[in-house]
C-alpha cells in the first residue's frame, strides 16, 4: 500500500530478476531484448523498467520489486561478507525443516516420503 500497489505480481518478477541479476554477475554474458538489443545481464531488471515506461505503464511496481530485492541481497549477500560472517537475515526453521541442506535419497520427495522408482537414462 506504500505505493498504491495492490497486486504484486510484477513486483515480485522484478524482484528476482533482480536478485539473479546480483547474484550471478559473471553467468550472464550478454542479453537480446527485443530487436536485437544486446546488454549486460546485471541491467536486464532496469531495461524491463524502462521498457515499462515506454510502453507507457507505471514503473512502481518494477521499482518496488527492486528496492525489496536489493534490500533483500544486502541483508543476505552483502553485509555478511562486509562483517565476518554476521548474519542480520535467514531462512526460516520450518523451510529448512521441509528442504535442508542435507543429501538425501534422489528417489524420494522433500518430504523423504514415496519412493519412487530410478527410472532410466534414454540414449
Amino acid at each position: 500500500m506504500f505505493f498504491e500497489i495492490f497486486f504484486c505480481g510484477h513486483s515480485l518478477i522484478s524482484s528476482v530478476i533482480y536478485y539473479w541479476s546480483r547474484v550471478h554477475p559473471g553467468a550472464q554474458g550478454e542479453v537480446s531484448f527485443m530487436f536485437g538489443l544486446k546488454f549486460q545481464g546485471i541491467y536486464l531488471p532496469w531495461v524491463l523498467c524502462a521498457f515499462t515506461v515506454l510502453m507507457g505503464g507505471d514503473p512502481k511496481p518494477d521499482l518496488a520489486g527492486i528496492a525489496a530485492a536489493h534490500l533483500y541481497y544486502f541483508l543476505k549477500d552483502v553485509y555478511p561478507a562486509e562483517h565476518g560472517g554476521q548474519k542480520l537475515i535467514s531462512t526460516p526453521q520450518f523451510i529448512r525443516g521441509i528442504f535442508g541442506n542435507e543429501v538425501r535419497d534422489p528417489n524420494t520427495n522433500a518430504f523423504g516420503r514415496h519412493t519412487w522408482g530410478g527410472g532410466q537414462r534414454l540414449g
